[in-house]
C-alpha cells in the first residue's frame, strides 16, 4: 500500500492519529485495523471510569412519573432534573475520556457511527438521563454482532422508547385503547422504516408504517414492580398491544403479543433494502458524502451474504479500494476534530467540563443530534467562517502553555505523516513561533479533513 496508508487507517478509520500510532499501523494498516476489531470482540470497551449503569436505570421509573404525571412537586422535578443532568455530564466525559485515550479508535468511530445511526438526543428532556446508557449498554456490546440483535436492542431501550415516543403507543383496539381512549403513535415506526432499516427509497408505504406501529404497541419503560428478567428497563404490555395479525411490506405475520413486533423488526434487518441502506452510511460516512455505487454494492451484497453480520460489513470497507483513496475525502465534525487534536497530543489532558464546552462553542453538544437522522454527514453542513473561526480558538486554548513542550513539526509528522501535504509542511515549518505553528497544523485541511 501507498505510504499514506497508515495516516488514512489511523485518521480515516480512526479518531485521529495519536503519538506512535502512525509507526504501529505501517507494516499492515489493514491488518492494524482488523486487529481492533479482534481485541473489541475479546474485551468490548470494559472501562472501570464509566457511571455505574444502576444509576440510570434508577431513574426510568422517575421519568415515566415525570411524563405521566403533570402533578409532581417541584422539589421532586428540581432533584430529578439535577440528577439527570449530573448523570449525563458524567456520561459525556467518559465517552471523550475513551476516544482520547483508546488504542481501537477504529472501534470508537464505529461505536459513534451506530449511535448517530440508531439516533436518540436529548433535545427531548426525558431522554436526559438515558443517553449514555444507550450508547453504553445497547450500541457498545453490540457492535460486532447481527444488525438485527442491534436493532431489536434498540427497539426496546428506553432511551429510544421516550425519543420517539413509542412508550406511549396503545392499540386503539386494545384493552386499555378501548377503557381509556388512547391511540396510536407512528413515530417509532416511521423512523425505525426510513432511518434505521430499509431507508427513505426502500419500497414501503404509509400503510407499512401504520401496520408497524400496531405491531409495535404495547413495547413500553418498565416498572419497578413489572421489570423483565433482563433488568433493562423495558416492560411489555400486553394490554395495550393491537390485536389481530398484520401484513408489512407484503407479508403476513400471525404472531401474538410482542413476538409480532419482534419478528417485524427482525425481517426488516434482513431486508435486501437494508443492506443497501446501511451500506451507503457507512460508506458516506468513511469515503465520501457521495458514496462510490460500486462499493454500496460490494458492501450490500457482503451484508447479505452473511445473515445481516456487521464484522462483514466492517471487512468489506476495509477490503474496499475507495476506502483508500488519496486525498481529503471527509470533513471532520466538531466532536471528532476536538478528540483527533487531542489524541495528537504526547499528554492529552483528562476531559473536564472545559471540553464540554468547547464543544457547544464548536456547534455538537454529545447526544444531542437536532433530529432522529442524527448528526449531517455532508461538509457543507459544518464548514462556515464562524465554523472556522471556533475552531481557531479552540486549538489555541487547547495547546496554550504547552507550545514549549511541542514541536510542531514533530506533531505534523506523528498525527498526519505522507498525508501532509507541501502548503502545510511549508506553513508549520516556516511559522513564526511554535504557537502559531500548533495554530497553523491544526487548523489546515490537511488536518480538518480526513
Amino acid at each position: 500500500m501507498s505510504a499514506s496508508a497508515a495516516a488514512i487507517a489511523c485518521n480515516r478509520f480512526g479518531l485521529g492519529a495519536a503519538p506512535g500510532e502512525l509507526d504501529a499501523a505501517a507494516g499492515d494498516p489493514r491488518g492494524w485495523l482488523r486487529q481492533q476489531l479482534r481485541d473489541y470482540q475479546a474485551r468490548p470497551a470494559a472501562f472501570s471510569d464509566l457511571p455505574d449503569t444502576a444509576g440510570a436505570l434508577a431513574l426510568v421509573p422517575l421519568y415515566r412519573r415525570r411524563l405521566e404525571q403533570a402533578g409532581m412537586e417541584e422539589v421532586g422535578r428540581r432533584e430529578l432534573r439535577q440528577a439527570a443532568r449530573q448523570l449525563l455530564q458524567e456520561e459525556r466525559l467518559a465517552r471523550l475520556r475513551r476516544a482520547i485515550q483508546t488504542p481501537q479508535s477504529f472501534c470508537e468511530r464505529l461505536v459513534r457511527f451506530w449511535s448517530d445511526r440508531l439516533a436518540v438526543s436529548v433535545t427531548k428532556g426525558g431522554v436526559r438521563p438515558l443517553a449514555g446508557l444507550y450508547e453504553r449498554e445497547t450500541i457498545r456490546p453490540r457492535i460486532m454482532g447481527r444488525f438485527e440483535d442491534l436493532l431489536l436492542a434498540s427497539a426496546r431501550s428506553p432511551a429510544m422508547l421516550v425519543y420517539l415516543d413509542n412508550h406511549r403507543s396503545v392499540g386503539p383496539n386494545s384493552l386499555q385503547g378501548r377503557e381509556r381512549g388512547r391511540g396510536l403513535n407512528e413515530n417509532y415506526a416511521r423512523e425505525v422504516m426510513e432511518l434505521h432499516s430499509l431507508g427513505v427509497d426502500g419500497g414501503y408505504d404509509q400503510a407499512d408504517v401504520i401496520e408497524l406501529a400496531r405491531a409495535l404497541t404495547g413495547w413500553t419503560l418498565a416498572t419497578p414492580e413489572a421489570a423483565g428478567p433482563a433488568r433493562d428497563g423495558f416492560g411489555f404490555e400486553a394490554a395495550a398491544h393491537e390485536p389481530s395479525a398484520r401484513s408489512l411490506l407484503g407479508r403476513r405475520y400471525a404472531q401474538e403479543g410482542e413476538a409480532q413486533g419482534r419478528a417485524m423488526l427482525i425481517d426488516l434487518a434482513r431486508h435486501p433494502a437494508t443492506a443497501r441502506h446501511l451500506a451507503r452510511s457507512l460508506l458516506r460516512h468513511f469515503v465520501a458524502d457521495e458514496p462510490p455505487e460500486a462499493a454500496v454494492k460490494r458492501l450490500a451484497d457482503r451484508f447479505l451474504e452473511s445473515g445481516g453480520e456487521l464484522l462483514s460489513l466492517y471487512e468489506a470497507l476495509i477490503e474496499s479500494p475507495e476506502t483508500w483513496a488519496e486525498g481529503r475525502r471527509k470533513f471532520k465534525q466538531p466532536e471528532e476534530y476536538l478528540v483527533s487534536l487531542l489524541r495528537a497530543l504526547p499528554d492529552p489532558p483528562d476531559p473536564d467540563r472545559r471540553l464540554l464546552d468547547a464543544l457547544e462553542e464548536l456547534g455538537q453538544r454529545i447526544w444531542q443530534a437536532p433530529s432522529p437522522a442524527g448528526w449531517p454527514e455532508r461538509a457543507e453542513d459544518w464548514v462556515s467562517a464562524a465554523a472556522v473561526w471556533s475552531r481557531i480558538e479552540v486549538a489555541r486554548r487547547e495547546t496554550a502553555g504547552r507550545a514549549a513542550a511541542l514541536d510542531p513539526r514533530v506533531l505534523l509528522e506523528s498525527c498526519l505523516g505522507a498525508t501532509a501535504g507541501e502548503a502545510t509542511r511549508f506553513q508549520v515549518t516556516n511559522a513564526d513561533s511554535r504557537e502559531q505553528g500548533l495554530t497553523l497544523l491544526f487548523m489546515s485541511p490537511d488536518f480538518q479533513w480526513r
